[in-house]
Formats: structure tokens, C-alpha cells, sequence
């Protein structure tokens, strides 16, 4: 319980304290009339430095669900045990209401009955800032880390890491439910699900390199919250988010550009390694029909009997379908576009595909050099798989060219597949 100072010396001093201190410090009489608020007190409520505060309540000092906080449960438990502290709200005379955390005090005279109470309340609003702008602080953080995650996903088709990104956006935002987002990226446009086309948006261009490509904007709904004193909806460290989304989709354009030109450096790369040898073979089969050509014209004018001149025309018809069978699969792995979604493969078919596409780099381009690579075949019938063709026709291929590559004296390239 508390008591008054013994002393004129203590009483000045506890004065002092009370009058320099920065948190409120206010004295009230049992039925609720204020009689002392000191110069921290009337600055937080906003009254005169100085002057009466004649018949002033308490309850006019607080908004009513506080009020009604001290008065059923602060002041019964201060009167039965001496004190009371909790987190409680101001109002002032501007009417803004101001979280506090709040001690109360009863003090008893002589005669044992309560003879005033005392509070003293420290304003909250700091410490709620800080704590606002940390757990804020964190949503952007996740939200950072989640557009790394999805950014980051090569394997999946464009437009759905950016319908899944701009779906992941309004977390990061002080009021999620009331905030929708758009990526622009070209013609690809993605939205929130219920996106309204809100009036107050925040907009940042997104760059590939130089160039800007698209934009991605956050809008936020006109009645959502917003912090007491601040005019517009967005805090500044969400515009500071938002330019970071927008960079690291920028950044995730270029590194795309970047891994596919390197892909299509190593597919040409790959390409003049196969020409080598497959240019040595095509030159045999033109001159198989040339060859030919010129017995059959022979043939013809010194009366050949017909059936040689039919087997001339079969030899020219074989070399010119071997020509093209070659030119097909040649054609077959350099095509540019990309397959987008899996298919049914058979990864023996594949493997002997690509054994036959790579024949004149394995086989006859070694033995014209007097160097023997045989390929052993180990092909058991598998479950067939779910997969791009293009790219696993691309790994077999550099398998073997890259085997032929390390064998310099010749030796075996061995395929295997099992259940």
C-alpha cells in the first residue's frame, strides 16, 4: 500500500520527480475527480501547461472500453491490494487515443479508507511503432524469400511463377486482406484472384537491363486502415519491397536470357561437333547418287536390260532416303522451340535415336583415323516416362560425344537399362 513522504523534504522532492518526469503522472479523488496532472500529462492530453483543471474525470480522460477497464477491474483491484498495472488508452482533447501502459495507486489515510489515487501511464505509441514496423519488417523479409523461391524455378513455365508471385505480394503489406497486386511482364499480364482495380496504387517498372519490360503494382482497397498521422496507404518500406520485387524479377529475366543463350552456345557447340563426321557421310551418300545417276544415264543409252536400270534407280532412291533420314534427326535436335509440357517416352527408343544420329562421330569418323569405339547395348524393355524429348535426346547425345572425346585409343561406350 502506498503512503504519503514523512518529511517536507521527501514531499518537495517526490513534486520534483512528478513535475520532471516524462510520463504522466496524475492524482484523482476516490469518486473519479482529477486534482493534479503534471506537465507530461497535460502535453499527452493535450491541455494548457498551466491552469485549473476544475471538475475534470477521470472517465473524460479515457476512451470508454479503457474506461470501463479501470473502473471495474484497475480501481476495485488497486483498493484491495494497493496497486494495479496493465495496458490501458488516453484520449485526447484531439480525440486521438493513445495506448498507454498504466500503474494505479490507492492511498489510505489515517482512518484506513482510501484517501486518493495515483496513476502514472507511459505512452505506448514508440514502442507499438517499433514493434509495427518489425513485424512488418518480417512480412517483407518472407515475402522477399518467397519471390527468391519462386523466381528461382526453372523448371516451370513463366506466366505460373508470376501468377504464383503476384498471389504472394499482399503479405507483405500492412493490411493483406484489403491488397491485390498486378505483374505486367509484355503481354503476360497476372493478377491477384478478385482483382478490383483499386484507385491508390503503388507502381514500379520492372528492367531487363536497361529496358523496361513490364511493371508490378500493389493497389489498396480506399477503406482500408490506415496509421494514425500518415496520409497516404503505403508505409515507405513498402515501396522499398516493391522496387526489390520488381528487381529481382528483372534480375531473374536476365539470368533466363543468360542460361538460355548459354544453352543454345552448348547446342550449336554440340552441332559442329556432329557435322564432322555426319558431313564425311552425307558427301558418300551424294556421291553414291551421282555415282549412279551416271550409270543409269549410261544404262539407258546403250540399251541396259531394264531390270539394271530399275536396281540403279533403287541404289539412288536408298542413298537419297538415307539422306534424308539423316537430315531429319539433324533437324529433329536443333529445333529452336522448347517444349513446355512432358510427353510419353520410351527411353530405349531414345537411346538408340541418339546412337544412330551420333554414328558417324562414334564409328566412322574413329575408324577412318585407324581407332576402334564399339557401342555395347544393353536395352531392357522399361516403364515408359513422363519428359521433355528434346532435352534427354540433347543428354544422350553429349554422353556419347563426350565419351568419344575421352577415349583418344579407342575402347566401348556402354548403354544399360533395367528394371
Amino acid at each position: 500500500m502506498a503512503s504519503a513522504p514523512d518529511s517536507p523534504e521527501l514531499a518537495q522532492a517526490a513534486l520534483a520527480i512528478v513535475a520532471a518526469t516524462t510520463d504522466m503522472v496524475g492524482t484523482a479523488t476516490p469518486d473519479g475527480r482529477v486534482r493534479l496532472l503534471n506537465r507530461a500529462g497535460r502535453a499527452l492530453l493535450g491541455l494548457e501547461e498551466e491552469g485549473s483543471l476544475g471538475e475534470e474525470l477521470i472517465s473524460s480522460y479515457h476512451p470508454a472500453w479503457a474506461w470501463e477497464l479501470i473502473r471495474e477491474e484497475a480501481i476495485p483491484t488497486a483498493i484491495r491490494d494497493g496497486s494495479w498495472s496493465g495496458e490501458t488508452a488516453i484520449l485526447s482533447r484531439g480525440g486521438e487515443e493513445i495506448p498507454v501502459w498504466q500503474l494505479i495507486l490507492a492511498h489510505r489515510g489515517e482512518s484506513g479508507e482510501v484517501a486518493f489515487i495515483s496513476t502514472v501511464a507511459r505512452d505506448l505509441r514508440p514502442r507499438k511503432d517499433a514493434e509495427l514496423r518489425l513485424r512488418e519488417r518480417i512480412k517483407e523479409l518472407r515475402t522477399l524469400y518467397a519471390v527468391a523461391r519462386i523466381t528461382a524455378g526453372w523448371d516451370r513455365p513463366l506466366e505460373a511463377r508470376l501468377q504464383e508471385l503476384v498471389e504472394a505480394l499482399p503479405s507483405g503489406w500492412l493490411h493483406p486482406e484489403h491488397t491485390e497486386a498486378e505483374i505486367r511482364l509484355g503481354r503476360t499480364l497476372c493478377r491477384t484472384p478478385g482483382h478490383q482495380g483499386f484507385q491508390e496504387v503503388l507502381e514500379v517498372p520492372v528492367r531487363n537491363g536497361a529496358e523496361v519490360v513490364g511493371s508490378v503494382r500493389v493497389g489498396v482497397a480506399p477503406h482500408a486502415p490506415r496509421l494514425p498521422g500518415v496520409d497516404t496507404p503505403f508505409l515507405p518500406e513498402e515501396r522499398e519491397l516493391l522496387e526489390a520485387v520488381a528487381g529481382s524479377i528483372g534480375k531473374a529475366l536476365e539470368r533466363e536470357a543468360l542460361q538460355e543463350s548459354l544453352v543454345q552456345a552448348q547446342k550449336i557447340q554440340t552441332i559442329g561437333r556432329l557435322a564432322g563426321g555426319t558431313a564425311h557421310d552425307f558427301n558418300n551418300l551424294l556421291s553414291g547418287i551421282l555415282g549412279y545417276t551416271e550409270l543409269l544415264k549410261t544404262a539407258v543409252s546403250e540399251d541396259e536390260p531394264r531390270d539394271t536400270q530399275v536396281e540403279y534407280l533403287s541404289t539412288i532412291e536408298r542413298a537419297a532416303l538415307d539422306g534424308a533420314a539423316l537430315i531429319r534427326k539433324i533437324q529433329q535436335y536443333i529445333r529452336q522451340e522448347q517444349q513446355t509440357k512432358f510427353e510419353p517416352l520410351e527411353v530405349p527408343s531414345l537411346i538408340h535415336e541418339c546412337v544412330s544420329l551420333t554414328r558417324p562421330y562414334w564409328f566412322n569418323e574413329p575408324r577412318r583415323q585407324g581407332i576402334s569405339i564399339d557401342m555395347d547395348l544393353h536395352l531392357e524393355d522399361v516403364p515408359g516416362i513422363m519428359g521433355n524429348g528434346t532435352e534427354l535426346r540433347e543428354v544422350f547425345i553429349n554422353l556419347i560425344l563426350n565419351a568419344v572425346q575421352a577415349m583418344p585409343r579407342g575402347g566401348t561406350i556402354r548403354f544399360e537399362t533395367e528394371r
